[in-house]
C-alpha cells in the first residue's frame, strides 16, 4: 500500500522557531526576521506546495513558501484582464523564436499528442516542464502542458496572467522559461491557473489557445462521457 505524504511533514519549518514566520512589524528586527524565515523556506523541500497551499487558501499573516503577506496579497491583486501590453515573462533576451526552441516546440506538441492518446498526463516525473489537469467552467476537464519558453510565455498570455507570472519569478527567484523551474513551481503555476481555468468552457480554451503553441487535450472516457481521465485525440485547433 502507498501511503501519500504531506507535504508539510517534509516542511524545513517543522524545526524552526514558529514565531520566525510570524514577524511583527515592517521594519528592524521583523526584516530581519523575513529574511531568515525566507532563507529556511528557499531550502525547504516542500516550499512549492507550501506556497500553492498558501495562494489556494488565501491564507494572510506570515511567511509561506518563501513569501509575505505583501507578496502574496500583490499575486492574487495583479490585474489579469489589464489591458496593458501582455509581456514575456522573463528576461531571456534570446529570440522567442530562435530555430532551436520552435523545434523543440514541435517536438513536445508531437511528444503530447502521442503520451495523451494513451494516457492524461505527459510524463514529466525528470522535470521536464509543467503538466496539470483542470475542471472547466462547463464540468469537463482538459490536460495542459508547457514544456518550452514559447509554450508558457503562451500560456501566459492566452491566460492573461503574464504579469501575475513575471512578480512571481523575482519572488522566487524563478525562470519560468526553463523546464526545470516549471517543474520546480507547478503546484504554484497551478494553483494561478486554476480559477481562469474554471472560469473557461472548453469553446473558450478552443478560441483562447487558437493560434498559439500550448499544447492542450479535452479529456474524455472510452465511452466518451467527459470528465474523465482518457484523452481525446486533439484537433487542430489545440495546437496553434
Amino acid at each position: 500500500m502507498t501511503v501519500r505524504i504531506n507535504w508539510r511533514e517534509n516542511a524545513a519549518c517543522r524545526d524552526a522557531d514558529p514565531e520566525l514566520f510570524f514577524p511583527i512589524g515592517t521594519a528592524g528586527n521583523s526584516l530581519r526576521q523575513v529574511d531568515e524565515a525566507k532563507r529556511i523556506c528557499h531550502r525547504c523541500p516542500a516550499q512549492n506546495q507550501c506556497l500553492a497551499w498558501a495562494l489556494k487558501t488565501g491564507i494572510t499573516d506570515g511567511v509561506w513558501g518563501g513569501t509575505t503577506e505583501n507578496e502574496r496579497r500583490a499575486i492574487r491583486s495583479l490585474d489579469a484582464a489589464t489591458s496593458a501590453p501582455l509581456r514575456l515573462v522573463t528576461n531571456n533576451p534570446a529570440p522567442l523564436v530562435a530555430a532551436e526552441d520552435a523545434a523543440r516546440t514541435i517536438a513536445g506538441q508531437l511528444a503530447f499528442l502521442a503520451q495523451t492518446r494513451l494516457t492524461s498526463a505527459p510524463d514529466i516525473r525528470n522535470g521536464d516542464g509543467f503538466a496539470r489537469e483542470f475542471a472547466t467552467a462547463d464540468g469537463e476537464r482538459v490536460m495542459v502542458t508547457a514544456i518550452t519558453r514559447q509554450q508558457f510565455a503562451d500560456l501566459a498570455g492566452a491566460t492573461r496572467l503574464a504579469r501575475t507570472f513575471a512578480f512571481l519569478e523575482r519572488v522566487l527567484d524563478a525562470d519560468f522559461s526553463t523546464c526545470s523551474d516549471l517543474y520546480t513551481h507547478r503546484d504554484t503555476i497551478a494553483a494561478l491557473l486554476a480559477p481562469w481555468f474554471s472560469r473557461c468552457t472548453v469553446a473558450d480554451l478552443v478560441a483562447a489557445f487558437a493560434g498559439t503553441s500550448v499544447p492542450w487535450a479535452h479529456l474524455h472516457d472510452q465511452t466518451g462521457r467527459p470528465g474523465s481521465r482518457q484523452a481525446r485525440v486533439p484537433t487542430q485547433d489545440h495546437f496553434g
